[in-house]
């Protein structure tokens, strides 16, 4: 995450803020996100923090550079404690926000709720209602998003439908409506339009793709969003482990790398744990299934921005222990 504009206390307490092109002018570098704002937390109060944060989300929403999906988290805690790689292994309701083509995957009707307070702020909310409905042709998805609350407020409707070519191929096209309101800035609403894929090239690997906001949409008076690119692989090892690997690309950023093993050691309880880079955090979580519900958790440390506890339910139609 790196905002067009960033924060910066040297020898004083106060906070200034700072364009990247001064940034880089004056010292020659591209500043880390996670070192400046340890720079600025160091000696704030908590209220001063809290205060912070939503200033510095609301900057990161009016940079024409940064996608808003950089700034929140992977919706449902089980990608959350795989740091998000989930993009090839997508197989709950949760995958409509993630990759619509894993709705294909699912045998019966199935719905989920997920929660968070991010970097447990009491002035943070992020929220999530998935469906998934799967018909004789296709499977359809519908979704509800929310996130923020004082400040600002972002929220989204989508409606995905998916296909499968003989169990092995998998696609998608999910369209979104997005509101977003800003305090003392104003209100907008735009659509945008994703595509996903699934590959199933053998009963162990599968090759996922994920391309969001391939319409290029312009948000009116904030920013216009640029297209982002998510690759990734999934290799059942054994019946019981599952190791995933994403590649996320967004312009101008680097390429940012995730990593997540899933291990079932019983038929009612996994176990997660994941990585990634750049920004840099470490995730670790457990799913717990009993009869048509499963329940899961997962913890994220973000650095410098601190934890994130994350929390889904998912209500399945039909009992099963296959996930």
């Amino acid at each position: 995450m790196r905002p067009n504009f960033i924060f910066q206390n040297k020898s004083s307490s106060k906070v200034q803020v700072i364009s990247l092109g001064e940034y880089n002018k004056k010292y020659k570098k591209t500043p880390n996100m996670s070192r400046e704002l340890s720079v600025i937390l160091n000696g704030t109060t908590r209220c001063q923090y809290h205060r912070f944060l939503l200033i510095l989300i609301a900057v990161i929403l009016l940079n024409p550079y940064t996608n808003l999906a950089q700034v929140q988290l992977p919706v449902g805690a089980r990608a959350g404690a795989m740091a998000g790689a989930y993009v090839a292994h997508a197989n709950s309701a949760d995958a409509l926000w993630l990759n619509p083509a894993g709705l294909v995957r699912i045998p019966d009707i199935e719905l989920s709720f997920y929660y968070t307070k991010p970097y447990t702020l009491s002035d943070l909310h992020h929220g999530a209602f998935s469906l998934c409905l799967p018909f004789k042709l296709a499977t359809a998805g519908i979704g509800v998003q929310s996130f923020g609350k004082i400040g600002y407020f972002n929220s989204s409707l989508a409606l995905a439908l998916a296909r499968t070519d003989e169990n092995v191929f998998y696609y998608s096209i999910t369209v979104l409506f997005h509101t977003l309101q800003i305090s003392r800035y104003g209100s907008t609403a735009w659509l945008d339009f994703n595509i996903g894929c699934l590959l199933k090239l053998n009963h162990k690997l599968y090759v996922g793709l994920s391309i969001h906001n391939i319409s290029n949409t312009k948000l009116g008076f904030l920013r216009s969003e640029k297209p982002s690119v998510d690759i990734g692989l999934s290799y059942h090892l054994e019946n019981q482990i599952q190791i995933n690997l994403d590649i996320y690309k967004e312009n101008p950023f680097k390429i940012a790398k995730r990593f997540g093993v899933e291990i079932t050691p019983f038929s009612v309880l996994t176990l997660r744990t994941g990585l990634a880079g750049n920004p840099d955090k470490m995730s670790a979580g457990c799913g717990i299934l009993f009869k048509k519900f499963c329940i899961d958790y997962a913890v994220v440390n973000c650095g410098a921005l601190g934890i994130t506890h994350q929390f889904s339910i998912t209500f399945k139609t039909k009992q099963t222990v296959d996930r």
